[in-house]
């Protein structure tokens, strides 16, 4: 989409507030003592290719709620600032959501106040040397693999809500979350697909699909 004199407009990453696999009341009791109840908090999805605009563009979606026509002309340094004083004196929780290299977390670590106002700002990683650049004095937590029960539980919700799995399809299900290894985000992906099949007792006898 182009404006008038001829520059092109920035597609605004999707910003998500509430992405939670899981313990939802917890995260969002979390949420609401961090930033004390207000609308200041953002959940930007970061990944291996980034543009720094795009994700100050995708914060300040969050954290001013509308994005102006100015805005979008402003260069990346403006763009910086203004979300530097549009948090300037407030409680916020910026969560970075997957996170590839440090430079990353460099080039945006100075668009946030640091005025010891209970700001808390939080990203995820696959690499644990990454998440450990942030704060060199601290260890990462990292997240432990889901038991058996927990991987079931989860299974089980995803997939039939408050139902309660049939019996007849109770084996396949454990196969299935068995091969899954305890990770979270395979189990809500896999139990997504499986939630829009029809689950009546058809499958009695079915083989569990090579996955």
């Amino acid at each position: 989409m182009a404006d008038i004199g001829g520059s092109s407009r920035v597609k605004t990453p999707k910003v998500e507030e509430e992405i939670d696999v899981g313990f939802d009341n917890e995260a969002l009791m979390i949420k609401e003592q961090l930033t004390g109840g207000k609308k200041r908090r953002a959940w930007i999805y970061v990944s291996q290719v980034y543009r720094k605009r795009d994700l100050l563009l995708g914060i300040l979606s969050s954290v001013i709620e509308l994005l102006t026509d100015e805005m979008y002309e402003m260069s990346d340094e403006e763009l910086s600032l203004k979300l530097k004083k549009g948090l300037m004196g407030r409680r916020y929780l910026i969560v970075m959501d997957d996170i590839w290299s440090v430079d990353a977390w460099d080039c945006l670590k100075r668009s946030f106040p640091d005025d010891n106002n209970g700001r808390r700002i939080m990203f995820t990683s696959r690499l644990k040397d990454v998440a450990s650049h942030a704060q060199s004095d601290s260890n990462p937590h990292c997240l432990l693999f889901l038991t058996e029960d927990e991987s079931w539980c989860l299974f089980q919700q995803k997939v039939f809500g408050k139902e309660t799995c049939p019996q007849v399809l109770m084996g396949i299900g454990k196969q299935i979350t068995k091969k899954c290894l305890g990770l979270p985000l395979a189990i809500v992906v896999t139990a997504g697909l499986l939630a829009k099949i029809d689950k009546r007792g058809k499958y009695h006898g079915s083989k569990l699909p090579k996955m």
